[in-house]
């Protein structure tokens, strides 16, 4: 690179922060702090629901195979002999 064309860089990557540093003292631009915080304890809160589900889901499966509920429905497994 020449010398001109790292000055040139240098003064642009200056001008971008002056345009940065204006846009943050004017209050026009807001940084997402917390955002990437909530969408992981979203997503974390949603996949221990669906487990939970699934686990009670195959409790009752369970249940019913073992006899402790008298229902219509047949298991789907047949780990606990008649």
């Amino acid at each position: 690179m020449s010398k001109k064309q790292k000055q040139q860089e240098e003064k642009d990557q200056q001008n971008k922060s002056e345009q940065m540093e204006k846009l943050i003292a004017e209050k026009k631009y807001f940084l997402p702090i917390g955002q990437v915080t909530k969408r992981k304890k979203d997503r974390k809160t949603l996949l221990v629901l669906l487990l939970l589900i699934i686990l009670v889901a195959v409790g009752a499966n369970f249940a019913v195979d073992a006899g402790l509920v008298k229902t219509n429905i047949k298991p789907l497994t047949n780990v606990f002999p008649d």
